[in-house]
Order: structure tokens, then C-alpha cells, then sequence
């Protein structure tokens, strides 16, 4: 699973809000 730098960002920050 290859994912951009903003995705990667977008990604963390849903984890971490619900």
C-alpha cells in the first residue's frame, strides 16, 4: 500500500480524530 505524502498525512489525522 503505497500512499503520498498527503494522503499519508490525511490518513494519520482520521486515525486520530474518529
Amino acid at each position: 500500500m503505497k500512499l503520498t505524502l498527503k494522503q499519508s498525512k490525511a490518513t494519520k489525522h482520521d486515525l486520530s480524530n474518529p
